[in-house]
């Protein structure tokens, strides 16, 4: 089993007021903006704060590429370093369960093509959609939808739902942060 960087990378790609993303092929479930582990595109991490920042920024644009199939034109930091207590498919890493997140919005050419691998349902969704799926997660988190009824019609995955907080794109209450925050934690359903 491959063992988690601890960093990780994320893309906002938005559109005429809608976000694009796509539910995941790949453990956790859930719908997601393009990500991924950021040791995945080089192979140590550079101590130099720069080089480090050098590597997310190759990340991100390797993610747009690989996962919906887009040509990043610039990037913009709008989240950098954030650590979030997320579990992933991967063994944990050195700094144990959990990422580093670095989030990125997006300028992309191109039409989406979807990595059928890592992406299924690419789609454009606005902010009420957003709020929906996130809805749905915390509605999981609470035990209102069971394990095998999220995976079939998942809502937001869990490890956004923070990061989408914190960049306005939703609303979600302490109490429903808290609950999808320790779902976050739990390690993956295979699928």
């Amino acid at each position: 089993m491959a063992i988690c960087d601890n960093l990780s990378v994320g893309l906002v790609i938005e559109r005429d007021g809608a976000f694009l993303g796509f539910n995941r092929n790949t453990p956790p479930v859930g719908f997601a903006f393009p990500a991924g582990h950021v040791l995945d595109h080089g192979t140590d991490a550079p101590t130099d704060p720069r080089q480090l920042l050098a590597l997310v920024e190759k990340a991100a644009r390797e993610e747009a590429k690989e996962e919906v199939g887009l040509t990043v034109v610039s990037l913009e930091p709008v989240i950098s370093g954030l650590w979030q207590d997320n579990a992933c498919r991967r063994a944990p890493g050195p700094k144990g369960v959990g990422h580093r997140c670095f989030v990125y919005r997006a300028t992309v050419t191109g039409e989406p093509t979807p990595s059928p691998r890592e992406t299924r349902d690419l789609r454009w969704v606005t902010r009420a959609d957003l709020q929906d799926l996130a809805n749905r997660t915390a509605d999981h988190a609470e035990g209102l939808i069971t394990p095998e009824k999220f995976a079939a019609d998942p809502g937001a995955e869990p490890v956004w739902i923070p990061l989408m907080v914190k960049l306005g794109l939703i609303l979600m209450s302490p109490g429903d942060r808290d609950r999808i925050a320790a779902l976050a934690r739990q390690a993956p359903a295979r699928l």
